[in-house]
């Protein structure tokens, strides 16, 4: 995707949360500050929302209702005021933990944290917001060290660290599956957290997308682009969000308070649990369980 510069985009984004850019192809990317260490990124290749309703983001109670919210609903967050500066032919957007450099002409960008002046994240120069102009499929490509740790991704099979791994995301009953190889399995979590030894920083990725989706962490290799990873989604936007940490746990935390954390279970729930589907899927089900 080309991105366009007008001029009033700039000017807009000092008395707004977000900045705003317009593709050639009328496509809609666009960078929020929700809080010091929370940014999220929005890529519309319609120019508008193919979904407007969100069931993953917690709103101001801590809970997303039956009913969905609506993705523009920013209630939840404190929105700081950030400060935008031009430098040469890029952007740098910076809040008092964050700062990201935007290149206009394809909407790259890398992220720094404001206490180390490092670069502890990029996207992938010339390929980063890829879409299907036919289909719906989209994509966000990222630049990828070597010794990057990928924790996440809910239940997934293998080692913790999935580094090198290619794994898709489809609700599955993957009823006998191998602990060490299979994929997918049950749960959906488009989330995951990326540990940068080098730097000691931790820093979450959370993809508001319940399509079918593909994470590839080291698998897929390129001649032209270098080490790289990858999200893919079969349709939808791209809606993320990147928290940073700085540590593990910090993500946890500040994660589990995006998505809404869960209410505290009843004693009786703690207790003993007998439950098989020998019993369900018998002819005689009832007497089963009444034996059980």
């Amino acid at each position: 995707m080309r991105i366009q510069q007008p001029k009033p985009i700039y000017l807009q984004a000092e008395s707004s949360e977000s900045l705003i850019f317009k593709g050639h192809h009328g496509e809609i990317f666009q960078v929020t500050v929700l809080e010091e260490d929370l940014i999220r990124i929005q890529h519309f290749p319609d120019g508008k929302p193919r979904l407007k309703r969100t069931w993953s983001i917690a709103g101001v109670d801590g809970d997303v209702p039956l009913e969905g919210r609506l993705r523009n609903d920013l209630s939840s967050f404190h929105l700081p005021g950030f400060t935008l500066e031009q430098q040469g032919n890029l952007l740098q957007v910076s809040t008092a933990c964050l700062q990201v450099q935007i290149d206009p002409t394809d909407c790259n960008l890398v992220w720094k944290s404001r206490q180390t002046g490092e670069p502890f994240a990029a996207d992938l120069n010339r390929r980063a917001y890829a879409y299907d102009q036919v289909g719906e499929t989209i994509f966000h490509y990222m630049q990828r060290r070597e010794n990057e740790h990928y924790y996440g991704f809910g239940e997934r099979s293998g080692l913790l660290d999935k580094n090198g791994r290619r794994m898709r995301m489809l609700n599955l009953d993957a009823l006998g599956y191998n602990a060490e190889t299979g994929d997918p399995l049950y749960k959906h979590i488009p989330f995951y957290i990326t540990y940068v030894p080098d730097l000691k920083i931790a820093y979450g990725l959370f993809y508001d997308n319940l399509s079918p989706t593909v994470f590839d962490l080291g698998q897929e290799l390129d001649n032209y682009y270098g080490p790289y990873r990858y999200y893919q989604a079969d349709a939808g936007d791209l809606d993320y969000y990147l928290i940073l940490g700085p540590q593990i746990a910090d993500v946890v935390q500040k994660f589990s308070k995006l998505i809404g954390r869960p209410a505290l279970p009843p004693r009786w729930s703690l207790d003993y649990l007998g439950s098989s589907r020998l019993y369900t899927d018998a002819p005689n089900a009832q007497d089963e369980l009444k034996k059980f």
